[in-house]
């Protein structure tokens, strides 16, 4: 690939046509490899993307799971406080 400061040092004092014509190959070469790797950027960009995507999706399956595990360990633990309020209200209560 040619760099664009040896292009520019190239022209500085040129008066063969042959020349101009093949700067301007080698910048058409240049702007072409760069849309080859804008493309393949893109490509990688949008695999990454889905990647993300899928762990994310992944990541919240287990999560609403662990939710759900943390709510019912909940529900239990305030069930068993109830419970144990009652018996202790049922043993200071008079009969």
């Amino acid at each position: 690939m040619v760099v664009v400061t040896d292009i520019v040092a190239r022209l500085k004092n040129v008066n063969d046509r042959s020349l101009i014509m093949q700067v301007v190959r080698d910048c058409m070469d240049a702007a072409h490899t760069i849309e080859e790797l804008r493309a393949e950027l893109d490509s990688k960009s949008e695999e990454l993307r889905s990647e993300l995507a899928s762990e994310i999706e992944g990541l919240h399956v287990e999560l609403n799971g662990k939710s759900a595990a943390l709510k019912n360990i909940m529900d239990i633990i305030h069930n068993e406080n109830r419970a144990t309020q009652e018996r202790a209200k049922a043993h200071t209560e008079p009969k």
